[in-house]
């Protein structure tokens, strides 16, 4: 499955060098568009980023994927635990931060609602798919502001 950045982002990227971006303390995002909000805690581990994200009635930890978004070194891995379906928006994230970011990205995921339709999980998808541009809008931000206090140095 493929995702697009929006365009407002890729210019931003573009402009703020994202592979440079040393991350000092953990952030925190939701995108909460919907009956169904997602939470995301962005942790810095050195160069490589940490992505946390649970949302619906029992959070838990159900995939995990690790992404390598290093010019040259696109790989990726994933884990998920029986009966659990968090591959897909672990994998997806990761994806987006990763190639946005060019850095080494993490995602673990757990999100549990009851008895969802089709529907409901089609929505769940688009906002995980939201929490990543606004995380990657996040980390532009980050990435402006040290900018910012270099150039003030």
């Amino acid at each position: 499955m493929h995702f697009r950045v929006s365009m407002h982002v890729l210019c931003r990227l573009r402009q703020s060098p994202l592979n440079c971006l040393f991350l000092s303390a953990m952030i925190q995002v939701t995108c909460a568009d919907s009956r169904f909000p997602l939470q995301a805690v962005v942790i810095p581990m050195g160069e490589d980023l940490l992505l946390s994200i649970t949302g619906g009635t029992r959070p838990h930890l159900g995939g995990i994927s690790l992404v390598d978004g290093s010019p040259g070194q696109f790989s990726e891995q994933v884990l998920v635990l029986p009966g659990h379906r968090e591959d897909e928006p672990a994998l997806a994230v990761g994806r987006q931060v990763a190639q946005a970011t060019g850095k080494v990205v993490a995602v673990a995921v757990g999100i549990h609602w009851d008895n969802l339709t089709r529907r409901e999980i089609e929505e769940i998808r688009r906002n995980w798919q939201r929490l990543a541009e606004m995380i990657i809008d996040r980390l532009a931000v980050e990435a402006e502001n040290q900018t910012g206090r270099l150039n003030e140095s």
